[in-house]
Parts: C-alpha cells; structure tokens; sequence
C-alpha cells in the first residue's frame, strides 16, 4: 500500500447505490442499457471519472446496488405471500 486513501469508503458505496437507485439510470428510461453502462454513466455524470474508470470500485457500486434490489424484490416478495389476498387465495383453492 502506498499511503493514498481510497477513492471510496464503504460508506460512499452505499450513499452512491441508494443514489443511482433513485436516479433516472434505474428507471425504465435506461431499459435497454446494460446495467454496468447504466452504472458507469452515472458515475461520470456525478463527475467521478476515476471511479467509474477504476473496475474494482464501479463492480462494487454495482455489487451493492445489485444487493439493494435483491433484497427489496425478496422483501416484496414476503409481503406478498403474507397478504390477506393472498391467503384467500390459497383457502379458496383448497
């Protein structure tokens, strides 16, 4: 190590992916971008070139948003299976 300090903390991490996830690049304007270009022009539109340049920090806020998503579609998921719509349908079918 040579003494720098990270271009990132885990911490900016985090504020990036809430951020992109709450940015047109995840909307369903972008639909037919890839999700890694989605991600490298919002970095460069959040002026953070060398972020976007540096692989191993773009795979991480990637990474990270992947994560959010993940786990926002699996706690949609158990809400639904624990809706009372959804246990009328499962009484009714018996």
């Amino acid at each position: 190590m040579d003494g720098t300090p990270p271009l990132l903390t885990d911490s900016d991490i985090d504020s990036l992916a809430r951020d992109f996830l709450r940015s047109p690049y995840a909307s369903t304007i972008y639909i037919d971008w890839p999700p890694d270009r989605r991600v490298d022009t919002f970095l460069r539109r959040c002026n953070l070139p060398r972020v976007a340049d540096d692989g191993d920090l773009s795979d991480a806020v990637l990474d990270r948003i992947m994560a959010y998503v993940g786990r926002v579609a699996r706690d949609v998921q158990q809400k639904a299976n624990r809706s009372p719509a959804r246990f009328a349908q499962f009484t009714s079918a018996r």
